[in-house]
């Protein structure tokens, strides 16, 4: 998939990086707002409106019977890159307005440059989009992984001509979800065949070699027919080591499967938690970047954040979420795992330990300028639901994709040790795929790159 591919050959993980530099978020990037006041640490910084990017339908990107699908990533070592994709989405019970211009049917990817100098946006993908539209940068920096009704697509981001397919193999099959792995060796697809998901992992260096394995069959609890099934979300995400493979449902599971052989590894919600317990949201877990596998943080239902040790199967720590807060709808780690940022249903996101879980901040969406605040939205009497969460590599800024169609970045406070930033002074000076060639430890470059040292 090009020369700039260098997977770094350590002990402990095999990762791909990309052959740049890190870029730090722009210092200069703000929205040209005359309402905004000068920007504090807790405060949001910019906002991208995504529904600009549906031409025909941007006057109507604002409507409250329109909800959006979105999704955001910091490209890999660039802060000053952001991809975002959006499309539009109906939850339960709902119709598509009558009035509805065909265009807001489409899904848009974009990379946009914060850069004030640099500004702009690219646009990668404008094609039908599926229903729940997910995309993912791949470790490189340089494509980015996404689905179409037809299969799995990786796109070049600078040169857009330049991509990869992987068609479908079943006619009557729906593909729902994509993720790449760490090391750029595999993809891992849930599709949907009839009333039955499906977990399939494809090699990206042998295009059509791929393992295909029933969620039902490999984790009992989870249910094999619904008649709800078109509005079921089912995720799934790779391991920092890539060996392992997790599987979400908004139904409340949670497992974890190997990746050769397909065969279950631990089952979660519910196995080591309680079967009276579910997982608030298919979205509010992740691994801790620190560890190859072992460790994995979750939100539950009774609204506490439990961390474990998925080889022994036993708590680690566990902290109640504030009041106030509501339910969690999405959680992700920092790159380097020192960070949790988990977002509740009331407009609020908190900073949390890695480590321990202690409290750090509490952002609140409501409580910004006008232009960036979240308000309740009249159709559905709640706050916008916040999807997806991804933090700039030095965890200075936050970007927060939510349906209303916006994109939020906040600049957030600075819990950096002396040892981070040697690691980003480091990274400025020396192309992230040359780190393996330094005269130090192999834990120390590990660390460097943000790779499992535990």
């Amino acid at each position: 998939m090009g020369n700039t591919n260098t997977h770094l050959d350590q002990p402990q993980v095999k990762r791909t990086v990309p052959g740049y530099f890190w870029q730090r978020f722009p210092r200069d990037c703000r929205s040209q707002c005359s309402y905004v006041p000068p920007v504090s640490a807790g405060q949001v910084v910019k906002a991208i409106d995504l529904t600009s990017t549906l031409r025909a339908c941007s006057s109507m990107g604002h409507s409250p019977t329109i909800t959006w699908w979105t999704d955001c990533q910091f490209v890999p070592f660039d802060d000053s890159k952001l991809l975002t994709c959006i499309g539009l989405h109906m939850g339960h019970g709902q119709r598509f307005p009558l009035n509805l211009p065909a265009c807001s049917t489409n899904g848009v990817i974009n990379v946009w440059c914060l850069d004030k100098h640099k500004r702009g946006c690219t646009a990668i993908q404008r094609k039908t989009s599926l229903r729940q539209p997910h995309c993912q940068m791949l470790p490189d920096g340089k494509y980015v992984c996404y689905l179409e009704s037809s299969g799995v697509i990786m796109r070049n981001i600078t040169d857009t001509r330049e991509y990869y397919r992987r068609e479908a193999f079943f006619k009557y099959g729906i593909y729902r979800f994509c993720s790449m792995s760490p090391d750029e060796l595999h993809i891992s697809v849930i599709m949907q065949i009839k009333n039955v998901f499906h977990l399939y992992v494809f090699s990206t260096l042998y295009f059509y070699s791929y393992k295909e394995v029933s969620c039902t069959d490999v984790f009992p609890p989870f249910p094999s027919t619904s008649n709800s099934y078109a509005t079921e979300h089912v995720e799934c995400a790779f391991s920092p080591d890539s060996q392992y493979i997790a599987v979400s449902t908004s139904m409340g599971q949670l497992f974890v499967v190997k990746r050769q052989g397909l065969t279950l590894y631990r089952g979660v919600i519910p196995g080591i938690v309680s079967k009276d317990l579910e997982l608030a949201s298919p979205r509010s877990y992740d691994f801790d970047p620190r560890f190859k596998h072992e460790v994995i943080a979750f939100c539950t239902s009774d609204w506490v954040l439990q961390a474990f040790n998925l080889d022994t199967g036993t708590l680690l720590w566990e902290e109640a979420l504030p009041e106030g807060f509501g339910n969690p709808q999405c959680l992700k780690y920092n790159q380097n795992g020192t960070m949790i940022s988990i977002a509740g249903s009331e407009a609020k996101v908190a900073l949390l330990s890695g480590s321990n879980g202690d409290y750090l901040s509490v952002l609140d969406c409501t409580v910004q300028c006008i232009h960036y605040a979240m308000n309740i939205q009249p159709s559905t009497g709640m706050y916008p639901t916040i999807l997806r969460m991804s933090f700039t590599h030095d965890s200075s800024h936050m970007a927060m994709a939510s349906t209303d169609g916006l994109v939020r970045i906040w600049k957030l406070p600075v819990f950096l040790s002396l040892q981070s930033l040697c690691r980003l002074k480091i990274l400025q000076c020396v192309k992230a795929n040359k780190v393996h060639k330094l005269p130090l430890p192999p834990k120390l470059k590990s660390f460097i790159l943000c790779s499992p040292t535990r």
